[in-house]
């Protein structure tokens, strides 16, 4: 099985949408609302936790983020449930240099329909990443939590609602869907 980086326009196919899939069993958490584009992330530490559906039962086999041309730091991408338990990450992870999808072999996980955070963190504010920018307060109104002092990503979250966040990192997962 092959797997590839997200296809252009991934982020601009709707406005508002969570769980869509892709061709070659890739699914993107990406909230899109306001303009997409690169910049730095917003605190060192931070966590953002992204809503997504998955409705059907499947196996997560990668995770990936869209990272930015500047980095020095780490990130760390991984999958929760719904009541924060952390379910696989990649770990801390050296940022690139380069503008790239980054993308996570992680230890295959099945998961059943449902609900599910994808969250990536930030070991520093200069790092860039590929994201859409809503207007504050949008990404709270759409389900995107966040978490101080999270890199690496912990075993269970600590959610909290940012009334000022606005950015939504471009990220999502590749996957091997199970008959039901």
């Amino acid at each position: 099985m092959s797997y590839s980086a997200a296809p252009s326009g991934v982020w601009q196919q709707q406005a508002h949408f969570i769980g869509t899939q892709a061709a070659g069993g890739q699914w993107s958490s990406m909230i899109v609302d306001g303009a997409a584009g690169e910049g730095a992330w917003p605190t060192a530490d931070r966590a953002i936790y992204q809503p997504i559906r998955v409705p059907i039962r499947c196996i997560v086999r990668k995770l990936y983020v869209a990272t930015g041309g500047t980095g020095t730091g780490n990130f760390d991408i991984g999958l929760y449930n719904l009541s924060g338990s952390r379910l696989v990450s990649s770990g801390s992870t050296a940022h690139p240099a380069t503008y790239t999808v980054t993308v996570a072999d992680v230890t295959d996980t099945t998961i059943g329909p449902g609900t599910y955070w994808i969250a990536v963190a930030c070991s520093n504010n200069t790092d860039t990443f590929y994201y859409s920018t809503p207007a504050a307060p949008m990404a709270t109104a759409l389900g995107v939590l966040t978490q101080t002092s999270a890199m690496a990503l912990p075993a269970t979250a600590t959610f909290s609602i940012t009334q000022s966040l606005a950015v939504l990192p471009v990220c999502g997962l590749f996957l091997t869907t199970l008959e039901s």
